[in-house]
């Protein structure tokens, strides 16, 4: 019973790329703050925060100015950030087999994953 519970936390246990590639989404989806983006990859606040921050660090994500009479922060992908999450699918319909590889997105490839190892 007990390594029951163990296997299926540990499969519920997401890598920080797979973390990172749920809060592009989350923001190509329209969801700007962070609590919006907290609540869609699933993170507790701190981490959140602390993930989106690193990634605004890394180009791939910026801060929009605020709407008039508002203080809160809101996201957007940056030009690093889109081909990043382009990529991501790219290789996923490669290893599910759905489609070939293309000359042009095979050069996102390179990108996507020095971009998010960081």
């Amino acid at each position: 019973m007990v390594l029951d519970s163990y296997f299926a936390a540990a499969r519920s246990r997401r890598s920080r790329l797979e973390i990172k590639i749920t809060i592009l989404e989350a923001i190509s989806k329209g969801n700007q703050r962070l609590a919006h983006i907290m609540y869609y990859a699933k993170l507790p606040p701190r981490m959140a925060g602390s993930i989106v921050r690193t990634m605004e660090q890394q180009g791939l994500l910026e801060i929009l100015p605020p709407e008039e009479g508002r203080k809160i922060k809101r996201y957007a992908l940056t030009d690093r950030g889109k081909r990043a999450l382009d990529s991501y699918r790219v290789i996923i319909r490669q290893l599910q087999l759905e489609e070939p590889l293309q000359d042009e997105t095979a050069q996102l490839v390179p990108e996507v994953l020095s971009t998010l190892k960081g």
